[in-house]
């Protein structure tokens, strides 16, 4: 359902989206004094970066965001508490509803992406 990339696309997914993460995590452990986002995250991307491509990892970035932001909200109206939730399920989640059903769900998302 998606396009391999090759050893150039795959590598440079693999920095963009490794890299992306990593930058934010040292800014909020920064700015927070606190981790925020977990170094398996980082490298969770990073591998899926390498898996997918420079573009498919984005795709998958922005919709495993939202993803993550909508169990959050769910998390606090149900449990009422405020709790850290790992962002690697709503990546591997992604990852996998892209591998398998991409080619569907992304023209719906991306109404101009050629999937």
């Amino acid at each position: 359902a998606w396009p391999v990339p090759s050893i150039q696309q795959a590598l440079l997914g693999m920095v963009l989206g490794g890299g992306f993460l990593a930058v934010i995590a040292l800014v909020l452990a920064f700015v927070l004094k606190r981790e925020a986002l977990g170094w398996g995250d980082v490298k969770a991307l990073a591998m899926i970066g390498c898996f997918m491509g420079a573009i498919g990892v984005w795709q998958i970035l922005f919709i495993a965001s939202t993803l993550s932001a909508i169990f959050g909200m769910l998390h606090l109206l149900i449990v009422r508490q405020r709790d850290y939730l790992p962002f690697a399920p709503s990546l591997a989640l992604t990852c996998v509803a892209h591998v398998l059903y991409g080619d569907h769900y992304l023209r719906l998302i991306f109404p101009g992406l050629n999937a």
